[in-house]
């Protein structure tokens, strides 16, 4: 293996391979999230993932939010599993 196929092997954002991201998929469309509504606003929490939040004006934007809450846990997953897959 050169090594450039080596470095790049270990970068954050190369690709999973199918068979990993299908079955990451699958036990993630099993997270629960709770949602409440107040004032307007929608805030949700992970039931598994208990240290992720979000909000939004609409519960697909609140499940979507963006930085800390789901995408941002889900990043420092990946982060976590490739540096030990490394």
């Amino acid at each position: 293996m050169s090594a450039k196929s080596r470095n790049s092997s270990t970068e954050i954002d190369r690709p999973f391979d199918r068979q990993v991201l299908k079955d990451a998929t699958e036990i993630a469309n099993q997270y629960q999230i709770i949602l409440s509504q107040e004032e307007g606003v929608w805030y949700g929490r992970g039931l598994e993932l208990s240290g992720t939040f979000g909000d939004g004006k609409t519960p697909a934007a609140c499940v979507t939010a963006r930085g800390h809450g789901y995408k941002g846990m889900s990043d420092y997953i990946r982060a976590a599993a490739l540096r030990n897959a490394s």
